[in-house]
């Protein structure tokens, strides 16, 4: 995991890599790069693997071996092709609610492309997209094939990508008033914070979304102070205080937000490690998902219920909210 992280510090900074670290690419062995490769597919990293290498100046003796490099470009042509696709259809979907009098905002990944250095070969999944409670009606006539879903989104298909549209743009127990205007750096922000805490909590996270997260603090003005006195309102500080040293720590993300403080990071780790991108590749969980949808709901409450230690030391309020949010849904939706 160290060299796949090194790869992505590299690639976050947007400069060629300096002499000791072209040194350092150069003493990988092959089957140093299969298994960086193989991290980098798990963790939904590839393209920045990939812009890595494309930076550095001269081409290296690196130990990848022919199926490998080509591998490697192959996958990366794909990434891009679709990040260009989705970042089209991100905006024809934005224009045409706006153009029936609606305000949709992006979300989560759509909206987190746009601070890497080369946002295209950021992997996308989905299209997310936030619109006001009072504007859902609308959405039967605009998007009559829409379906609902337990955690009472909407979603649907549009020429082969799948868009979910959610009601609120941070699904956090809260009053209103408690929350940064939106859109802001504070509410993006916080809302990649509370989407990498709702998966650590669940399935499972994995790097890319952290990544998402040092790739936005990076790029957004923000105010350190308003940040902090915000995660300590919600009951977010002790979960942010081991996100952001992890950033610091792994991928060289300025610390303005809790100078001086260090607390281990081993669990964020471990929980990356272990599962991958939304903890699709551990062992159960892969299982699982090729089954029944009944077989994977069982299995998100299993992986919640293991994960109640964690949940219960870092965000209590919010692993109870999520959790009987998405019974409620799962109960009404089999009425």
């Amino acid at each position: 995991m160290n060299r796949l992280l090194f790869l992505v510090r590299i690639a976050l900074r947007e400069r060629p890599p300096e002499e000791a670290e072209v040194h350092t690419l150069c003493s990988w062995d092959e089957k140093d790069w299969a298994q960086v490769l193989d991290q980098a597919r798990m963790q939904s990293l590839t393209g920045l693997v990939y812009c890595t290498l494309s930076l550095l100046p001269e081409k290296p003796a690196l130990a990848l071996s022919e199926n490998q490099f080509f591998s490697l470009v192959s996958r990366a042509d794909t990434i891009e092709r679709r990040g260009l696709r989705m970042a089209e259809q991100s905006q024809m979907i934005l224009q045409r609610f706006r153009d029936a009098g609606l305000h949709p905002v992006l979300l989560k990944g759509a909206a987190t492309a746009c601070f890497y250095p080369k946002p295209a070969f950021r992997e996308y999944g989905d299209i997310d997209l936030f619109l006001p409670p009072e504007e859902f009606p609308a959405l039967g006539q605009l998007v009559p094939e829409a379906v609902s879903s337990p955690d009472g989104a909407c979603h649907f298909e549009q020429e082969g990508v799948d868009v979910d549209i959610h009601k609120k743009w941070l699904d956090i127990p809260c009053p209103a008033d408690q929350l940064p205007p939106w859109p802001s750096s504070e509410a993006t922000l916080l809302m990649l914070s509370v989407h990498i805490l709702k998966h650590a909590i669940g399935a499972g996270v994995g790097l890319r979304q952290v990544v998402d997260m040092a790739a936005a603090y990076r790029k957004l003005d923000y105010s350190p102070k308003s940040l902090k006195e915000l995660y300590a309102k919600l009951h977010l500080e002790r979960w942010n205080r081991m996100l952001c040293c992890f950033l610091e720590e792994y991928l060289d993300t300025p610390d303005r937000i809790y100078p001086g403080e260090r607390v281990s990071t081993g669990p964020l780790m471990k929980m990356i490690q272990e599962g991958g991108n939304f903890g699709h590749y551990s062992a159960s969980r892969s299982r699982a998902l090729s089954r029944r949808p009944i077989i994977r709901k069982a299995d998100t409450a299993f992986r919640w219920m293991v994960r109640l230690p964690f949940s219960l030391r870092y965000a209590p309020r919010l692993a109870f909210s999520s959790f009987f949010s998405l019974l409620k849904g799962n109960l009404q939706s089999v009425r």
